[in-house]
């Protein structure tokens, strides 16, 4: 039996590390579950981690997030 994949489980690789971001809110890096602006998605975006999404209404009003 041949086994193609280069790591020689016949499983596809590991997806590759999370890109590095940090929170708008508290400015802590890679601060757990990420919180995107769905609106100021383009070029710089948004982010508010776990700890800062409840204050997104004050820190970032009218705008909605997403769970990335």
């Amino acid at each position: 039996m041949s086994n193609s994949s280069p790591f020689g489980s016949g499983f596809p690789p590991p997806p590759p590390p999370p890109s590095p971001w940090w929170c708008n809110g508290c400015r802590r890096t890679n601060a757990g579950r990420r919180y995107q602006c769905k609106i100021c998605k383009w070029g710089d975006t948004y982010d508010l981690c776990d700890r800062c999404i409840n204050k997104a209404p004050a820190l970032h009003p009218g705008h909605s997030f997403r769970l990335v």
